[in-house]
């Protein structure tokens, strides 16, 4: 799973997983956990989750609203990147 997060990081977005990519990941983390962990509290939140999927619609990208709440705010501010020399990944800081 560490692979993943660490992909997921990298400086340079092509290469980045897409999102099937992750789904795909994610789907087989979750059935090598599923299937190989004893902890019975584990299987019991898998199981829930699980039923909960099945009440939700199917995900369609093309039912999101992009209407903006009422109460949302916004703020922002100008960012400075011109002391980076070039993309350098998180993974390379670590010391």
């Amino acid at each position: 799973m560490l692979d993943v997060i660490t992909k997921c990081w990298d400086a340079n977005p092509l290469k980045r997983p897409n999102a099937d990519e992750l789904h795909k990941s994610l789907e087989n983390f979750r059935d090598i956990y599923y299937h190989y962990t004893k902890d019975p509290l584990i299987h019991e939140q898998f199981e829930k989750a699980d039923e909960i999927n099945k009440r939700l619609p199917p995900f369609n990208a093309t039912t999101i609203s992009n209407t903006t709440h009422h109460l949302a705010v916004y703020t922002g501010r100008q960012l400075d990147f011109e002391e980076l020399i070039g993309e350098q990944n998180f993974s390379d800081c670590i010391l």
